[in-house]
């Protein structure tokens, strides 16, 4: 009794490690054939990302790898907004980008507990009218202190609906 459920289970493991050994040979022929039917631009694109990826350390590729799976969790509309918001953000002379990338900086350095009370902030605002949004955040002492550049930047990365 005791053999048969050994070689049971060894048939088992055996069977299981097949099964997967012939999905990645079916996925490795479907990489294949893809990477066959790109152009050579597409091919140096792909392998300079590649590069780019694995030269960053582990723990910013976790965090892109989580970003990307809230992006894919996200509604179509959601998506749309976050895609408008980046592209406004792309447009951006390099000066302004720098302070917004300086501005979320400081936004990340902070402590969980005021990071949450941020976001929960964040979206409080999110769901009032754009109208309503733009009176009261140019009541804010943030507002007062940005420069007219800043305060076009933000009306367009936080208030892109207007």
């Amino acid at each position: 009794m005791k053999i048969s459920l050994y070689i049971i289970m060894i048939l088992s493991f055996v069977c299981w490690h097949v099964s997967i050994a012939a999905a990645d040979d079916d996925k490795a022929r479907r990489n294949r054939t893809v990477w066959d039917s790109m152009s050579p631009e597409e091919k140096d694109r792909v392998t300079r990302s590649y590069r780019e990826w694995k030269s960053r350390p582990p723990e910013r590729r976790e965090k892109l790898q989580r970003n990307y799976e809230k992006y894919h969790d996200l509604s179509p509309e959601e998506q749309q907004k976050l895609r408008e918001r980046y592209r406004t953000f792309k447009n951006l002379e390099p000066s302004g980008r720098e302070r917004v990338r300086e501005r979320l900086s400081r936004i990340d350095s902070l402590p969980p507990e005021n990071k949450q009370e941020v976001e929960r902030r964040y979206k409080r605002i999110r769901e009032k009218p754009a109208e309503e949004r733009v009176r009261n955040i140019e009541k804010s002492q943030f507002w007062k202190e940005l420069t007219p550049e800043e305060r076009d930047i933000y009306k367009k990365l936080i208030i892109p609906d207007r």
